[in-house]
């Protein structure tokens, strides 16, 4: 019995990461994929980093609810995304990092530039997967499915558009 068990958690958790897998290739299909030899400034860095936040986000929101109803909340995304005290400090350096990125004049790329893509998809803080997870619950909890829906096809500039209507006091950042 306990095997069986075991199984059908394997079984549940190949299935999410594969519904993952299919919302990225859905959304890449609407916004072709970068190459990191694409990034030449910090405008282009701000906006891949908007890019995969979207992409990435809506893949880890989209099993939210698949993720409740089978106990799959051990993976950090989910942990942190439903904890406020870890979800907050996340959001937080997600904002301070594309604020300062937006608001930097447009200059060729430095080699330490790059250190930000480590905070955005590295093990340790994975900004792009619970920021834009967290922006798309919030996206979907205010406006509504179809809403997000057609900030997929938008893409980047209508998922933060979207985000940034909603009144402050309804969202964290």
């Amino acid at each position: 019995m306990l095997a069986t068990i075991t199984s059908l958690k394997i079984i549940a958790k190949l299935y999410i990461m594969q519904c993952m897998n299919c919302i990225n290739v859905c959304y890449t299909d609407y916004h072709p994929i970068f190459a990191l030899s694409d990034i030449r400034t910090n405008k282009d860095l701000f906006d891949i980093v908007l890019y995969c936040t979207q992409m990435e986000g809506i893949a880890v929101y989209s099993s939210l609810n698949r993720r409740l109803s089978e106990y799959g909340l051990n993976d950090e995304d989910y942990r942190v995304l439903l904890n406020q005290e870890e979800l907050i400090p996340r959001l937080q350096e997600f904002f301070e990092l594309t604020n300062e990125l937006r608001n930097s004049p447009v200059r060729p790329m430095k080699s330490g530039d790059y250190e930000i893509l480590d905070a955005m998809s590295g093990r340790s803080m994975r900004l792009w997967y619970i920021a834009g997870a967290y922006i798309a619950k919030t996206i979907d909890s205010y406006f509504g499915r179809k809403e997000l829906i057609d900030t997929i096809i938008g893409g980047p500039k209508s998922y933060f558009a979207s985000y940034e209507k909603i009144p402050l006091k309804t969202r964290i950042f």
